[in-house]
């Protein structure tokens, strides 16, 4: 009788490089009691590079970050090159 084994990919491995990168640059720039959150997220256009913002409150007010992905394992706060304020016509 023939054994069949279901094998998905693991894609666990990837996600988690990613996120390893994107919560190492929040803990550069937050501390760890800062109770930081995501408060947005997308892609930017055109190019439609990633980024996520990153909040938190304390009691001079609110903080925001936002953070750009630049990619395989590279987020920073500024925008891929390329990428900024343009005027269309």
């Amino acid at each position: 009788m023939p054994v069949f084994a279901h094998v998905f990919p693991d894609h666990r491995r990837t996600v988690t490089l990613a996120r390893s990168a994107l919560r190492a640059e929040v803990a550069r720039w937050f501390n760890a009691t800062s109770a930081a959150h995501v408060s947005q997220f997308g892609r930017i256009y055109p190019g439609g590079s990633r980024y996520v913002c990153m909040s938190t409150r304390n009691e001079n007010g609110a903080f925001a970050l936002y953070f750009f992905h630049h990619g395989m394992n590279d987020w920073r706060i500024y925008p891929p090159r390329g990428i900024g304020p343009s005027i269309v016509y």
